[in-house]
């Protein structure tokens, strides 16, 4: 799934819940912003998405995000000043949303920190909108 597709999908599925999500990816913002701006009726929500093409196979063997100049910064400044940042990463139809931004994750790490189910098709909106409250 491609981080388009990802957003997307993340829209559509709350599409009537009470959310307001902002597409953020332009040239014109400050330098790493994240990709998606997420507001319920309880939380603010910055939200970073990437892909991985390829997942390892031992679960110790370490995958490194691909940030963009600035993006990695940026989240964990937000985090030191209260705010919840998101890192929301695909590997073909599977997604984790990690709130303990790295540079690098193991396969194991991924799974263990993730914040929701891993595969989104499986949750509803409620439920969606349930677990993005709750993060922390």
């Amino acid at each position: 799934m491609l981080e388009r597709e990802m957003k997307n999908e993340l829209k559509k599925k709350l599409k009537f819940m009470p959310v307001k999500i902002t597409d953020i990816e332009t040239g014109g913002t400050e330098v790493g912003v994240p990709d998606l701006h997420i507001r319920t009726n309880h939380i603010d929500i910055w939200m970073e998405s990437k892909k991985i093409d390829r997942m390892p196979l031992r679960k110790n063997s370490t995958i490194t995000i691909k940030y963009r100049p600035g993006q990695y910064k940026w989240l964990k400044e937000y985090q030191k000043l209260g705010g919840v940042s998101v890192l929301a990463i695909t590997y073909g139809h599977e997604w984790f949303m990690l709130t303990d931004i790295r540079k690098k994750y193991t396969v194991d790490e991924l799974y263990e920190l993730s914040q929701i189910p891993r595969n989104i098709d499986k949750i509803d909106a409620i439920d969606m909108l349930v677990l993005l409250n709750n993060l922390k």
